[in-house]
């Protein structure tokens, strides 16, 4: 028997001591191995996710965005094919579609969309992730006719790997699912990997579905914005103008973006001090409504009705004015002033003459034929002024009674001719007629009416004398009627408007030519009434020519 020295002893204790070293130098490299493995791994998860979270952001369609879902993960994980089953809401109907990645989409496309089956169920219902090794040996797998598993033709699949996506309101939005031929492909780092980028999808399509939201309301806000036919405009807290809809630019003459730059105080033109005392007094009490003229982007004034209210945003204030163009109101009331004036004349000078005479006679106590004819012919004015006043207020020439029988145009014109002849020394009234009658079916009462209007205006426009044409003739169907002056004339952007109602021509009021602008409006409304056509020609300067026609026929 050998025996082992003290030396020997003492050799293998420390030999022993340093093989129990080396093991657990060996067990902590091992350990450090793999937490840098681990970190490594969590590393390249955490750069996936960021990669995938970053195209995500960048896409707002659904399909797509869906589509590069399903590449990143199938690629990720290392699966043979993936899917990404998802529910979209169309006009009210729900649809569920779906993105391949890995295979040919004709691949799926025979196959039907995914029951509820054991399997599927629970990612459908969102229930969490489900890895498995082998799907064929689950005692859930097979378990749901017709096919009992996969139908025939169906790709393999042994691992299986699937994680619902769901909404941060906790809808489930859809699925995703992977699988692979070979059994436990997928491991743990698959499973956090899936269930990360599943969270991010949802993220990604809740706020396409927002942008898209936004969008329509965005839309939907513009067209309701432009559509409205009162001028907008929206200013923030210092007055500069935010915003303006289509309405704003017809009426302001301005681009929208050139309204944006420019403030209240640009547009108001009203006097500076003015418009800052109203708009502080705007911005202190929230509301304002009144009138003020706008500034038009060539310069002129518009006048405009006003409604502007403060709007409490959750981030800001701002002050929003509607604006009604009130330019024609403004005109009508001009117009309403110029006519209270011209009546007031033209009545108060008959009436003065009458109470003249009148006095005359209460103080010769006989008989004055001159002064009779004189009440007769201012009472007669009186009464057409009246009966003009009345046909204006009937408003159309639908609302006039006519009494029509048979008349001679040649007679009636020429009665008439004479009449206005005997009211003048200045004119040289010159008919031309036809030898034979122009008969036919008229009110004769109205007729008379228009020629004296006609006549009359020939003679007003005249102030200086000169000869006026009346020209009679017939085309067949209808009697035409043609008075042409020589008088001051109308001008060119004057002459459309001469048959409108309360309507004067400037260079007419400068002429001192008096009348209320009624009289060929109601001329118009007159031959209309009978079917027939009046119209104006004229120069400046020259003269005036106007031409109505009526029909002869009943």
């Amino acid at each position: 028997m050998v025996e082992h020295t003290s030396e020997e002893s003492d050799l293998r204790r420390e030999l022993e001591l340093l093989r129990a070293r080396v093991a657990m130098l060996e067990q902590v490299d091992a350990e450090r191995q793999a937490v840098a493995e681990r970190l490594l791994e969590e590393t390249r998860v955490s750069e996936s996710l960021q990669r995938v979270s970053a195209m995500l952001a960048a896409e707002t369609d659904t399909h797509r965005l869906v589509q590069v879902v399903t590449d990143e993960a199938t690629s990720l994980t290392g699966a043979a094919f993936g899917a990404f089953f998802y529910n979209v809401v169309d006009e009210g109907e729900m649809y569920t579609l779906y993105t391949i990645s890995g295979v040919e989409r004709s691949v799926f496309e025979s196959y039907p969309m995914p029951r509820n089956t054991e399997i599927f169920g629970p990612t459908f219902r969102g229930e969490g992730v489900i890895r498995l090794d082998d799907v064929t040996r689950d005692p859930r797998y097979g378990q749901n006719p017709p096919y009992n598993g996969m139908p025939d033709g169906h790709l393999p699949v042994r691992s299986y790997l699937a994680a619902p996506v769901i909404s941060r309101t906790g809808e489930v939005l859809g699925g995703l699912f992977f699988g692979h031929g070979q059994p436990a492909v997928f491991r743990e780092r698959d499973e956090r990997l899936v269930l990360g980028i599943a969270h991010l999808a949802a993220i990604a399509i809740d706020n396409a579905q927002l942008v898209r939201e936004a969008q329509g309301a965005r839309a939907q806000y513009g067209y309701l914005f432009d559509g409205i036919a009162d001028a907008i405009l929206m200013a923030n807290e210092t007055g500069r103008y935010i915003d303006a809809n289509m309405a704003a630019e017809q009426l302001l003459g301005y681009r929208r973006d050139e309204l944006l730059g420019l403030s209240v105080a640009d547009l108001v033109a009203n006097q500076p001090d003015w418009t800052a005392h109203e708009w502080e007094r705007f911005q202190r009490d929230g509301i304002w409504t009144g009138e003020l003229d706008l500034r038009h982007n060539d310069g002129h004034p518009i006048p405009v009705e006003v409604r502007a209210s403060r709007v409490e945003l959750p981030d800001r204030v701002i002050f929003a004015s509607v604006l009604r163009d009130i330019s024609a109101r403004r005109k009508v009331e001009k117009m309403q002033r110029e006519f209270t004036t011209l009546v007031t004349h033209e009545l108060k000078a008959p009436l003065t003459s009458l109470k003249g005479f009148a006095q005359l006679l209460q103080r010769r106590r006989e008989y004055d034929a001159g002064a009779v004819e004189v009440i007769l012919g201012r009472t007669s004015h009186l009464e057409r002024l009246i009966n003009d006043l009345l046909d204006v207020a009937s408003g159309d020439s639908g609302a006039l009674r006519l009494r029509k029988s048979r008349i001679d145009l040649v007679t009636i014109v020429g009665r008439n001719v004479e009449l206005a002849r005997a009211t003048t020394s200045m004119h040289e009234i010159r008919l031309t007629a036809p030898r034979e009658p122009i008969l036919g079916w008229w009110d004769s009462g109205r007729l008379n009416q228009i020629l004296q209007n006609v006549l009359q205006n020939a003679i007003k426009f005249s102030p200086f004398g000169g000869a006026i044409e009346v020209t009679i003739s017939s085309d067949g169907d209808d009697g035409v009627v043609t008075v042409t002056d020589q008088g001051i004339g109308i001008p060119p952007s004057a002459l459309p408007h001469i048959f409108d109602r309360f309507y004067r021509v400037e260079v007419v009021e400068r002429a001192s030519v008096q009348g209320l602008g009624i009289g060929l409006y109601i001329t118009k409304m007159l031959v209309e009434a009978h079917g027939g056509t009046i119209v104006a020609k004229s120069r400046p300067g020259v003269g005036s020519t106007i031409r109505f026609s009526l029909p002869l026929s009943q």
